[in-house]
């Protein structure tokens, strides 16, 4: 039986949309649209930053060295404003809220920076997780390692097989399955609930 239920942060509790981000806070051409998201969401140093071996300072000052000058003021505000609006996904506040309403144990399963301990706070649906974190930057490693989720299963006491587990990266719902928690890829909140539903999830 279900008694846990993980949740991934970005793109399914929170907001997560890159390209929305460049043209919101970057009033810019199109093609300095795409370098700019080459050297920073899409870069190496943005994978080093959630795997918390580099902070934001270091991000963007290694994303300025690849850049040219006008653009460095854009940088911090795509690294470190990103969340500012504190925009979440539709529907999942109200599903995250209703399965704790009924008692389910809900854990944020997530790859993200550091930064993530001053931000999330500001989320609504951070009440329904508090201390029930696990931070890719706080452990130094990232799904889709296996080692991501059996840290996880062991910092909370988790059985596998009382967990399912959401994430809109198939890679990344495909390793929780080889360790034995139920996945399910994240589309939109209808879907999981009715695949939710299909596992006895009362939702």
């Amino acid at each position: 039986m279900i008694h846990n239920i993980l949740f991934d942060m970005g793109g399914v509790v929170v907001r997560w949309d890159p390209k929305g981000y460049l043209n919101d806070m970057c009033p810019v051409s199109e093609e300095e649209k795409t370098l700019l998201y080459q050297e920073v969401y899409g870069s190496t140093d943005w994978v080093r930053l959630d795997r918390g071996t580099i902070d934001e300072k270091e991000m963007i000052q290694r994303a300025c060295a690849r850049l040219p000058e006008h653009l460095h003021p854009y940088v911090e505000k795509l690294t470190c404003h990103w969340s500012d609006k504190k925009e979440e996904v539709a529907g999942n506040y109200d599903l995250v809220k209703e399965l704790s309403e009924k008692g389910y144990g809900l854990y944020l399963f997530t790859n993200a920076a550091p930064s993530h301990h001053q931000y999330f706070p500001g989320y609504r649906a951070a009440e329904f997780f508090r201390d029930r974190i696990m931070l890719s930057s706080d452990y130094k490693i990232m799904k889709p390692d296996p080692a991501f989720f059996e840290t996880g299963l062991k910092k909370f006491g988790l059985k596998p097989e009382e967990c399912v587990f959401t994430d809109d990266n198939a890679l990344n719902t495909e390793t929780a399955e080889r360790l034995g928690i139920q996945s399910f890829v994240f589309f939109n909140t209808e879907k999981l609930r009715k695949d939710f539903r299909s596992i006895g999830i009362d939702c």
